[in-house]
C-alpha cells in the first residue's frame, strides 16, 4: 500500500480485502458464457456437459467449471474439458476458432469479447454470482474514497456513466448505488 492512489481491478470486496483498503463500489459483475455465433453445440452453463470450455488462468470460472463438471460425473455424464488459457484473448480466439465450444468469464470480459468480435460470439443466458467490483483506496484516504463515490453519481446523474458502459457493451452492469465498502 502507498504506492499508488487508487486501483481499478476487476475485484469484488471481501473481509480480508476490506481491511486493507477501501472498495468503492462502481460495477456490477458476474459470470457470462459466450458461444460461436448461433450457438451451433447448444452450450448453455447448465448444458456444458462434454463440452470445451474457454476460461482464463486465476479467474473464479476455473472453479465453477470445476464444480459443474464434478455435477455433470455425478449424473453419469462427460465432464466438462476447460480450456485454460493465460490471456482472455486467447480465450476469445478459442472460442471464434471453433477450439472451445464457450468460454466462462466475467460479465464485462465476456461482454466486451461479444462485441469486439463484430457478431462472431454471443452471449448464451444470463450472468450469475454477480457481486460489486470496487475501485481500490488506501485505508488513509478516507476523503478521497468519498470524492470518488460522488463523482461516479454526479456521472450517473448526467448520463454518463451508462453512456460509457454502452460504448463498451457492458451496460448491464450498472449500479446506482455507489459506496464505500458495500
Amino acid at each position: 500500500m502507498g504506492q499508488v492512489d487508487v486501483g481499478v481491478p476487476s475485484f469484488n470486496g471481501n473481509e480480508d480485502r476490506e481491511n486493507l483498503a477501501f472498495g468503492v463500489s462502481y460495477y456490477s459483475a458476474g459470470t457470462q458464457w459466450v458461444v460461436a455465433k448461433g450457438n451451433p453445440k447448444k452450450v448453455t452453463p447448465d448444458n456444458a456437459c462434454g463440452f470445451n470450455v474457454g476460461v482464463q488462468k486465476g479467474t473464479v470460472q476455473i472453479d465453477d467449471l470445476a464444480a459443474r463438471s464434478k455435477k455433470c460425473v455425478a449424473a453419469g455424464k462427460k465432464p466438462i474439458s476447460p480450456i485454460v488459457e493465460e490471456l482472455q484473448v486467447k480465450v476469445n480466439a478459442d472460442v471464434v476458432s471453433g477450439k472451445a465450444d464457450a468460454m466462462a468469464a466475467d460479465s464485462p470480459v465476456g461482454l466486451y469479447a461479444v462485441k469486439q468480435t463484430n457478431g462472431a460470439v454471443e452471449a448464451v443466458g444470463q450472468s450469475y454470482d454477480a457481486a460489486p467490483y470496487g475501485y481500490v483506496i488506501p485505508k488513509s484516504e478516507t476523503d478521497f474514497a468519498s470524492a470518488i463515490v460522488d463523482a461516479l453519481k454526479s456521472l450517473d446523474a448526467s448520463g454518463d456513466y451508462k453512456k460509457v458502459l454502452s460504448t463498451w457493451g457492458v451496460e448491464s452492469g450498472a449500479i446506482s448505488d455507489f459506496a464505500v465498502n458495500p
